[in-house]
């Protein structure tokens, strides 16, 4: 048995049953010059551990060659010394980036293991399975994989600069992401084609990456989930297939651990422990039970010197249970075999532990069960004997010479069997003897190195070393070890084994135990040892290496595990100082042996690196020799065209000569009809100013000119400017900006006539005027003065000419304070540094010129006096007095909205204080005063009161041409609706309305002066206060009211309402009545109110508005930054709006976040009149397929909650809105009553049911239409900002509908159905909703807890109680449009429930987490987990694919997706499509 385990030579004890390491031995490390030889000989078994010469620094392949000098050395052939340089050159490498390489690679691990664990603690799961059912994420799946197969044209990252990185950064690169794919859980085979796929697209890759990430992994995770299948990939959960890093492996840490004393007993697998040993795992016992029988398990620990007599006696338990069998014939002996026991199979397991232990000694144990089987073998001969005596007796009938025969057969066996015994025993004597002289210390010498050593042959042929390391003085490593240890761990326990405690030959082991895990050490380098590690328990054990004493070999033990648990450290390798110099030089070696194995390694890791890097940049060569020359020669090829095409433009630009520009002026003046009106103008009050104002503008740069209303300055100033230039034969290009189209167009038209131009001639090249207004342009070439309003003027200046074609510049109407002409102005002011030449003249109606005039530098002003004649005035007791009104119970009803808090806003004025200013009036009058709502509008009263006007003798003179003052379109259709419904106005009558919407053909018959015997009432909005002049206007009824847009403080959006006007409001409009003789004024608001509680002047619009839009033109004209920008406006808003507007642009993506840059989102929203959150609304609904809701919503919230509730019935109308419940949303709420109400208008036949419908249903018609209006407006916009393209039939349409004043049913506009096929999906709508609100967005921390949280600030936020969503606690996740604080709590209104699906589908930027299988929104501010890494990948990439459609649909408007593009918008309806139906089936 000995002989052939001697022949076998084990490389390690075959019983042991632990991980072990065996390394080769170390050597110095090799020059240079002995570099080459090393790799002639890397690939043969017998040189590759194989140590160089200390002497000669040469390698000697031969016993022979050690004889030799070293200069005798052979000379290098080429190839060898090609090879040298190639391993020189590697070595360089390794040395300049190995150190870095490593410790991103740990450091990158180390972050993926963190993320895992913290992030998916974290966060909360998708059910993506009812979102992405298989046969969809199949197809899904091929599309990517489709996708994959083009990877390197199409995977483009921020920063890619197309060329591949320097060689040596791309193989430190690859290199560091080689190590953190291997140390993470990557399928091995799968590295190489990563890396390769990673190569094929670097160039496409950013060279720079965040601090906390490695290059090229965010590809190559997408790339594993891709091309692996999902049983390779790890599973996020159980983390299977995953290798646990060293620190946090399974190991049962809470499971009891032996005494100091014992040794527990170590198993090798995944669970508890970790291998260390290289190569295969050791092989089965020979003892040990087979995989057939059942598996018993011996864990009970077993104190080191009970080891041998527990074996003993195990082995004698054994002994009597087998022995048996070797009786039994053989034919019948593999039956009896396999029936094995279980007490049979306990005793195997107790060998098994015995023989596994790490301070049991197989040996001596064997040759003490050796002698002890010869005793027990004479024992069982003996009682078998003596069976036989006894069964002899009891068959007495049996003949005595067959009993002898029996005896004499025991006897033979009994001896035959000792026989074989004695002779293994005398041959295991023999054995022994001569092992006694081979394990006699002998001196060798090492036929490579030449060294000698004194080696001791072991019993199973293995060699030990036996190392004298002399005396030594100080610190002892074991004490060393001891204080080293404590250091981490203070309860820790270091104690030490004998081994073999042979005189010459002492060997040691060194148990750590560790009371807390501990991060496992990496292997040792070297054969000397074997090292067997738990998280909580170390052991090294000296096998081929042994010291001249105990007190040597406990040393020994003691520095190699010090080097092993803190030579990896840079901080804990300190503890060699305190070594004495021989285990300093120990040290020493053990880690010089650790580097030339890791070199090593590392050389053959870059080499191959190298190679791939140098076959990739051959090809990248070859690819790229000629397109660069072709695309530079197309280049230089078309420089010529494009240079000669502006010459032509230039040439044709040239101007002409004096003489031409006067001769076109004098045949204007000399015409008739130029005669003719010039008689008309020189009434004007301006006439008189002409020279004045044309000797002020040639001289200064900036004119101010302040004239009352009707003094002619919005038609002369440009016609004065004009006439001189061309008198002068000077060129010009006059822009006169007017805040509104129809001033502009009325204005050019009246222009055109006064120079005597025909009346279609303006906007031709007869003319010398035209006008050009969103959408609608009336100029030609020849074209000198243009009206324009004022956003012509600001896209105007989004280019970057400066506005090089303008020669003189007239703002018309600055008093009004604008957003526009305020910016318009902080614009010039920077613009008139750089063109001197520009001429700019503002015109102003009021008196605060002077502001105007410091802030342009003390820029002259020119103030011309009006031509009015007196107005009588009178106000709304007045008007109550004449017509005897008075409210019936249905005027007294207040209604309020329903989403309003309950405490009803206080009215401002005071009762009795009015009601004493009244004591002039009958008692009738005062009472209905006390009564009214001064902030609605009073049809009824308006209407008697312009029948009085009418019919009043005393009034009569008035009624020629009267003008009525309402805030908005609604309100004019409205009164004219009653108007003509009445019959005291059926004849003799001509009503206009006045509007924007209305077609300009239509509201040119309001200018003129009715025939003889019709009068004319003109009902207007504040366009006619002062952009526009009616001049037979001889009375103005006056609502007191108009409506702006307006930012809510409390609720923090933008919105329009109906206010009161100003002071200087009031006085414009009066000043209408006056023109052509003694007016008539009726203010329909008390002279109380008049005089104490409105104010002096309209606030600017860019003290009361949302300022986003504003930021976005800053950044469009690229004027500075927007907070130094808006800091120099004429009234600068306050740094928090402006902050504040910032904030919302960057939220809403218009913005970058770092640079706040502008989008491609940003620049369509500033193409939309609306709050940016929804623009992005309307424009993802267009791009989703829901636009009317989308527009219908935003309609909404730019107006008002259609929803009303009267005083006493709340609770009813709050019933009636939860009627009409959709979506678990409070918009779609609205969406659907606004349906409801479409469908009811659209089908009566005129006989009032809407009316009906609203009083039923607590909605306001009113509101509902100007819903629908404004929802015109918005569809218009987005069409106008070419977004939405329409066919010429539907672009008909739609101005039919929009230019339609009189009307008497509510038309609707219509939505082309190609972008509007998911508005009846609510789950399309409740995403597009949250994404384009986001980061408006609640969650639900604790389900079904009524806190909610808001995502952005952490606030603690509550539904208001008008929510349809109010006391649902089962919605997790909700957007909302506006917060309002209410007393100390605050409330979210216009919420709506969405999915978290959706939420990570599109909202916010995502930082797609593949390895932990986790979605963070923004920064944390949401987390989403996922269940495996196929549906991680198919989320990551539809994400991108939907965020790569939308910014190209932002920056390419109107511009058909790609088919790409497409077939993932495909996926998308999809996958919604699909979650809808699975919704109302389980709703059902």
């Amino acid at each position: 048995m000995a002989g052939k385990k001697k022949s076998k030579k084990p490389a390690a004890n075959p019983a042991r049953g632990f991980a072990t390491t065996s390394i080769a031995s170390s050597k110095p490390r090799a020059d240079p010059t002995e570099a080459a030889d090393d790799v002639a000989g890397q690939n043969a078994p017998q040189s590759k551990d194989s140590p160089p010469s200390a002497a000669t620094g040469t390698k000697t392949t031969d016993t022979a060659a050690t004889s030799a000098p070293a200069a005798q050395a052979p000379a290098l052939s080429p190839e060898e010394y090609e090879r040298q340089l190639e391993e020189s050159e590697l070595q360089l490498l390794v040395e300049k980036y190995a150190q870095k390489v490593r410790r991103d690679a740990q450091r990158q691990n180390t972050r993926l293991e963190t993320d895992r664990r913290l992030l998916r603690g974290q966060a909360e799961s998708i059910g993506a399975k009812k979102w992405l059912p298989q046969e969809l994420m199949d197809h899904v799946l091929d599309l990517i994989q489709a996708e994959g197969r083009f990877a390197a044209s199409s995977v483009s990252s921020d920063g890619a600069t197309s060329r591949l990185p320097a060689e040596e950064d791309l193989i430190a690169k690859l290199w560091t992401l080689q190590l953190t794919l291997t140390a993470s859980d990557c399928p091995p085979n799968r590295i190489q084609p990563a890396l390769q796929y990673v190569l094929d697209i670097a160039p496409n890759i950013s060279p720079t990456v965040k601090s906390d990430s490695v290059w090229g992994l965010d590809e190559v995770l997408d790339w594993l989930a891709r091309e692996c299948d999902k049983n390779e990939l790890p599973d996020y959960y159980t983390g299977r297939g995953k290798t646990l890093p060293k620190s946090q492996a399974d190991a049962p840490q809470d499971s009891p651990t032996g005494s100091g004393r014992t040794t527990p007993f170590l198993e090798i697998d995944s669970k508890s422990g970790s291998k260390l040993k290289n190569g295969a795992a050791n092989s089965r016992s020979p003892t040990a039970p087979s995989l057939r029988h059942p598996a018993v398990k011996f864990d009970e620990d077993i104190e080191p010197d009970q080891l041998l007599p527990f074996f003993l006696e195990t082995k004698e338990k054994l002994f009597a249970i087998q022995r048996p069998r070797q009786d039994v014939p053989k034919g019948r002996g593999k039956a009896d075999v396999s029936q094995r026991g279980p007490e049979e199979a306990l005793l195997l397991a107790k060998i098994d532990r015995v023989e596994k232990d790490v301070l049991f000694d197989k040996y001596v144990g064997e040759q003490e069960w050796r002698k002890r089987r010869i005793v027990l073998e004479r024992e069982y001969a003996a009682a078998k004997r003596q069976r036989a005596v006894e069964d002899e007796q009891k068959t007495a009938r049996d003949s005595s010479s067959d009993s002898s025969d029996d005896d004499d057969d025991v006897a033979k066996e009994a001896e035959r069997i000792a026989a074989e015994v004695l002779a293994e025993d005398s041959d295991s004597d023999d054995q022994a003897l001569a092992d006694l002289f081979a394990s006699l210390p002998v001196n060798e010498v090492d036929p490579i190195t030449g060294k000698s050593s004194t080696v001791m042959n072991n019993a199973d042929g293995s060699k030990i070393t036996i190392r004298d390391f002399g005396k030594w003085t100080g610190v002892t490593p074991m004490r060393a070890l001891e204080e080293a240890c404590r250091s981490r761990d203070s309860a820790v326990r270091v104690s030490y084994h004998v081994l073999s405690d042979v005189a010459f030959a002492s060997r040691h082991a060194v148990k750590i135990q560790w009371s807390k895990s501990q991060e496992i050490p990496t292997p040792l380098e070297t054969t000397e040892l074997e090292v067997f590690t738990l998280p909580t328990q170390f052991v090294l054990k000296m096998t081929s290496v042994a010291a001249p004493d105990a007190k040597q070999s406990e040393a020994y033990i003691a520095t190699a595990a010090l080097f092993f648990i803190f030579g990896s450290s840079g901080k804990e390798e300190k503890v060699a100082l305190r070594l004495p110099a021989t285990w300093k030089d120990l040290w020493s070696e053990l880690a010089e042996a650790k580097k030339n194995k890791a070199d090593e390694k590392d050389r053959e890791a870059v080499r191959h690196l190298r190679d791939m890097v140098q076959k990739r940049a051959e090809q990248e060569l070859e690819d790229g020799v000629i397109l660069p020359g072709a695309l530079k020669g197309r280049v230089q090829g078309k420089n010529p065209t494009d240079s000669d095409h502006s010459d032509h433009e230039r040439t044709k630009r040239q101007p002409f000569g004096p003489e031409y520009y006067q001769n076109i002026w004098l045949k204007k003046c000399q015409s008739h009809r130029f005669q003719h009106m010039l008689h008309s103008r020189m009434q004007l009050p301006m006439w008189q100013f002409r020279q004045q104002v044309v000797d002020t503008v040639e001289r200064e740069q900036i004119v101010i000119i302040c004239g009352e209303t009707g003094c002619g300055k919005s038609t002369q100033v440009p016609s004065f400017l004009l006439e001189h230039q061309l008198l002068l034969g000077k060129a010009c290009k006059i822009y006169c900006t007017e805040p509104r189209r129809i001033s502009a167009i009325s204005l050019a038209k009246r222009v055109s006539e006064e120079l005597g131009e025909g009346r279609g001639d303006i906007g031709t090249p007869r003319s010398l005027v035209g006008y050009s207004i969103r959408l609608e342009s009336s100029t030609s070439r020849e074209t000198r003065l243009v009206y324009a309003t004022t956003g012509i003027v600001m896209r105007m200046l989004e280019g970057s000419n400066d506005l090089q074609e303008i020669t003189h510049l007239v703002l018309d109407e600055v008093h009004e304070r604008s957003i526009d002409s305020d910016f318009l102005l902080i614009v010039l002011k920077k613009l008139l540094l750089r063109r001197k030449d520009l001429k700019v003249v503002l015109m102003s109606a009021t008196v605060d010129a002077e502001k105007f005039s410091s802030y342009l530098g003390n820029a002259p002003v020119l103030t011309v006096p009006g031509r009015t004649f007196p107005v009588q005035v009178a106000y709304l007791e007045d008007a109550v007095e004449l017509t005897g009104y008075t409210l019936d119970s249905r005027h007294q009803e207040k209604v309020v909205e329903l989403d309003d808090d309950l405490e009803a806003e206080a009215d401002k004025s005071s009762k009795p204080d009015l009601i004493k200013t009244l004591k002039a009036y009958s008692p009738k009058t005062r009472n209905t005063l006390g009564n009214m709502d001064e902030y609605r509008i009073d049809f009824d009263l308006t209407v008697q009161l312009i029948s009085r006007i009418a019919t009043d003798p005393n009034y009569a003179p008035y009624s020629k041409a009267i003008l009525v003052f309402l805030p908005g379109i609604a309100e004019i259709r409205t009164l004219n609706d009653m108007l003509l419904g009445d019959r005291s106005f059926a004849e003799q009558w001509l009503i206009y309305p006045l509007h924007s919407t209305i077609a300009t053909e239509d509201q040119e018959a309001a200018f003129l002066v009715p025939p003889p015997g019709m009068r004319k009432i003109v009902l207007a909005t504040n366009i006619a206060e002062t952009g526009i002049t009616i001049p037979d206007v001889t009375c103005v009824i006056d609502t007191g009211k108009h409506r702006e847009m307006r930012f809510d403080e409390r609720r923090q959006l933008s919105r329009l309402i109906d206010t009161f006007i100003s002071r200087a409001n009031a006085k414009q409009r009066r000043g209408r009545a006056g023109r052509v003789q003694n007016g008539l004024c009726f203010h329909l608001f008390t002279k109380y109110r008049h005089d104490n509680i409105m104010s002096d002047h309209q606030t600017p619009e860019m003290l009361r508005l949302s300022l986003q839009d504003l930021a976005i033109r800053v950044k469009i004209c690229k004027i500075g930054g927007i907070e130094d920008t808006l800091s120099e406006a004429l009234d600068p808003p306050s740094a928090k709006n402006i902050r504040r507007a910032i904030d919302a642009l960057v939220d809403v993506r218009a913005l970058t976040p770092s640079s706040e840059e502008l989008t491609p989102l940003g620049i369509q929203l500033a193409r939309l009149p609306l709050d940016v959150f929804l623009g992005k609304l309307i424009l993802l609904g267009a791009v989703f397929k829901c636009l009317d809701m989308a527009i219908t919503v935003a309609a909404i919230l730019s107006s008002k909650s259609p929803f009303v509730a009267p005083f006493g019935q709340r609770n009813q109308a709050d019933t009636i809105r939860k009627g009409y419940r959709k979506g678990d949303s409070d918009l779609l709420t609205v969406y659907n009553a606004y349906l409801a109400w479409k469908r009811v208008c659209q089908s009566a036949s005129g006989g009032g049911g809407e009316f009906q419908f609203c009083r039923k249903n607590f909605l306001s018609p009113q509101t509902l239409a100007n819903i629908e209006d404004l929802k015109g407006q918005l569809l218009s916009a987005v069409i106008d900002s070419g977004f939405l393209q329409i066919t010429t039939e539907e672009r008909q349409a739609l101005n039919r509908l929009r230019y339609s004043g009189r009307r008497r049913q509510q038309l609707f506009f219509d939505v082309p159905k190609r972008v509007d096929v998911n508005s009846d999906n609510e789950l399309v709508c409740q995403a597009v909703i949250a994404w384009s609100f986001y980061p408006k967005l609640l969650v639900r921390d604790v389900p079904g807890g009524k806190g909610l949280r808001n995502v952005g600030n952490n606030q603690s936020i509550s539904l208001h109680p008008s929510s349809v969503n109010k006391g649902n606690n089962e919605l997790r996740w909700l957007s909302y449009y506006h917060i309002m604080q209410s007393k100390s709590l605050y409330y979210a209104h216009e919420s709506t429930a969405v999915d978290a699906f959706s939420i990570a589908l599109l909202c916010g930027d995502v930082r797609a987490d593949l390895y932990s299988g986790v979605l963070i929104l923004d920064g944390n501010r949401a987390r989403f987990a996922l269940s495996d890494w196929k549906t991680m990948l198919v989320m990551k990439v539809l994400r991108t694919r939907l965020k790569d459609m939308l910014t190209r649909s932002f920056k390419n408007p109107g511009k058909l997706p790609t088919a790409q593009h497409e077939r993932w918008l495909d996926v998308w309806q999809r996958i919604f499509t699909l979650a809808q139906e699975n919704r109302e089936k389980a709703a059902g």
